[in-house]
């Protein structure tokens, strides 16, 4: 059984108000019906995950046009993978609305002065009481708004269910439940974790989430952007514990040349036992695949550590120089309607993605997106992915500079390069954020 992974453009969802045209009257005379000027908003995406494409956003924008016969929304032009938001912003003018993540391409844009302030969406009346507390830091730049964010994907641990009531294993939530989980399924054959890091992105949530649960997600933030050197004794504890899962042979052989689908195959055909894996990926399988899987939160390591989730949020901004401007922040305030959640709702949950407004009623949810709301619900915090929450390699590029890959990959291949790990990086923070 194969299973591709799906990265597209995230899909645009956007648009539209009307504008009115009163025509003058005598007084006493009947007032002519308004005419409605037709309105073609555009759009952009740039988010690449195929769980946040067309039919995501294609629900909220039959729905809006559906109330707004008059307004056309239109995709200004095709997503170009690794494109910064420059190279779509510098047209003139650039597109009405941008859907894009909560990443370090979107704050790098925001820097730049790009993007429209949009505090007058969070009114006292409007999103800020429907948004969980945990999420409305992702929206936020220097105390002002320019970023709506509506939905997430979630990261936990997926399992084989037969492999766990093969064993009688409960999905563990402290870290030594975890490792006796581990211990078990190694002393019957099973190689406990699928990993792999040929395209890295499964690898670096290890690293996030043992930062997240050992250090705590305020350091965890510093650390995204920056401002930890990584010879600090925390980081140091980090890879030292990710060492002891390697050298233990909880993970499975041959990650170097093994993605993150391959690495979920390995689980459904029982070659591994769970994967630290984003739910997007988990909902590109055939559903009798999906139901072979379950999932749970990364283990808590230490009870006096407040408790932190990656997520991947994505939304909408508008460009400062859009054309439609005041249009764009009246489909914003669609979005964030009861009307507009309820059909991203229905339309999200059954790609492994969640609304964040907070406002959804979750007896309407399906179970596993019950689930995964309930798991990012009791964080303490919701924050960046490492690879993609820093600007690590520098202002508008998506890649993640070659140096501090080559530096995590030596460490995966050879864990006795720990210290020389640590120096490589260290030294390319130091190029990236005090020159």
């Amino acid at each position: 059984m194969k299973h591709k992974s799906r990265h597209a453009n995230l899909a645009g969802m956007l648009v539209l108000i009307s504008l009115v045209t009163v025509q003058c009257v005598s007084p006493g005379a009947p007032v002519a019906p308004a005419e409605v000027a037709p309105v073609k908003l555009t759009y952009v995406s740039f988010t690449d995950d195929s769980a946040l494409t067309d039919p995501v956003g294609q629900g909220l924008i039959d729905q809006f046009e559906a109330a707004h016969p008059h307004i056309q929304l239109s995709r200004s032009s095709a997503f170009i993978e690794d494109n910064p938001p420059l190279t779509y912003l510098d047209d003139s003018p650039p597109p009405d609305l941008l859907a894009i993540a909560a990443d370090h391409v979107t704050s790098f844009t925001i820097d730049r002065g790009l993007l429209l302030n949009l505090d007058e969406v969070w009114t006292p009346s409007g999103p800020d009481n429907a948004y969980p507390a945990n999420f409305q830091a992702l929206r936020e730049r220097g105390g002002k708004q320019y970023f709506l964010p509506i939905g997430y994907t979630w990261v936990a641990i997926y399992y084989n269910k037969r492999i766990f009531e093969q064993y009688n294993l409960q999905p563990p939530t402290t870290w030594e439940e975890f490792l006796a989980v581990s211990d078990t399924l190694l002393a019957n054959g099973i190689p406990p974790i699928a990993l792999g890091w040929y395209d890295f992105v499964g690898a670096t949530w290890w690293f996030d989430y043992l930062d997240l649960r050992l250090n705590g997600p305020q350091f965890h933030a510093e650390l995204v952007q920056g401002q930890v050197p990584y010879d600090d004794p925390r980081i140091r504890q980090v890879l030292k514990t990710w060492k002891s899962l390697l050298d233990g042979g909880y993970f499975t052989a041959g990650a170097d040349s093994r993605r993150l689908p391959e690495s979920l195959n390995l689980v459904l055909e029982e070659g591994a036992a769970m994967v630290l894996c984003d739910s997007a990926e988990v909902d590109g399988l055939p559903l009798q695949f999906q139901d072979r899987l379950g999932f749970f939160a990364f283990p808590m390591m230490d009870r006096g550590v407040p408790l932190g989730e990656v997520a991947r949020a994505f939304g909408y901004a508008v460009p400062v120089g859009a054309a439609h401007r005041s249009e764009a922040i009246e489909f914003l305030a669609y979005v964030t309607s009861a009307e507009g959640q309820s059909v991203l709702a229905r339309t999200m949950q059954n790609r492994g993605v969640l609304p964040i407004y907070r406002a959804i009623d979750a007896a309407n949810l399906n179970p596993i997106a019950r689930q995964g709301l309930a798991l990012a619900s009791g964080a303490d915090h919701i924050g960046h992915q490492y690879i993609s929450g820093s600007p690590f390699g520098g202002g508008e590029t998506r890649r993640f500079p070659y140096t501090a890959y080559h530096a995590f990959v030596q460490f995966l291949k050879d864990t006795q390069s720990l210290e020389n790990t640590l120096t490589a990086l260290e030294q390319e923070r130091q190029k990236v954020f005090e020159r």
